[in-house]
């Protein structure tokens, strides 16, 4: 049986271009997190919920992820998903699913500097990225928590036994490993 996919990582880890991939490869259904964080901010302004790092957001997204999830998986069992995210935890993850019906793998960088890391961001963006119109001031500031938010991404990753790649570096070979690592752990 084919298992439907969890990606989670920091913003620019690589987690979009890593369902796309999928995607090709695999015809997943790509299930994006940022669109629920979207939907949620503009319909239902009163919860609080938006793209910066809110604690209500960490509160209330795992379980409207997991219900969602849920739904589609038991209305469409035939179909595959990736899902795709920074918004959940791996710790989530792991008290919501059965980690047994998923592949879950995670991304971040936690070896990069803070100029490393703004030189790939503007290597990597197009033109609906989010950080394009962002100075580089602005993106130092973010950056700083993405690194954060990655080393304790990689901290429940192995807490939870949860695979974690660094992309850091190297980002197109690292992709190219994650998609290697779950053709070794039958995706298909």
């Amino acid at each position: 049986m084919e298992k439907n996919i969890i990606i989670l990582g920091a913003a620019r880890s690589g987690k979009t271009t890593l369902a796309q991939m999928i995607h090709k490869k695999y015809n997943y259904s790509i299930v994006s997190i940022d669109s629920f964080v979207s939907a949620l901010k503009e319909g239902f302004p009163e919860l609080g919920i938006t793209h910066s790092n809110t604690e209500n957001k960490f509160k209330v997204l795992p379980k409207f992820v997991f219900s969602y999830m849920n739904k589609i998986i038991n209305e469409y069992p035939n179909e595959r998903f990736v899902l795709e995210g920074w918004h959940v935890y791996p710790s989530d993850i792991v008290r919501l699913f059965n980690c047994d019906d998923f592949k879950i793998i995670c991304l971040g960088c936690t070896e990069i500097s803070c100029e490393e890391f703004l030189s790939k961001i503007r290597m990597y963006e197009n033109k609906n990225s989010y950080t394009r119109q962002m100075t580089d001031e602005r993106l130092r500031d973010l950056i700083v928590d993405h690194i954060e938010y990655s080393k304790v991404l990689k901290r429940q990753c192995e807490e939870s036994g949860i695979k974690f790649f660094d992309t850091s570096f190297n980002r197109d070979v690292v992709l190219n490993e994650v998609m290697e690592y779950l053709i070794s752990n039958k995706i298909n």
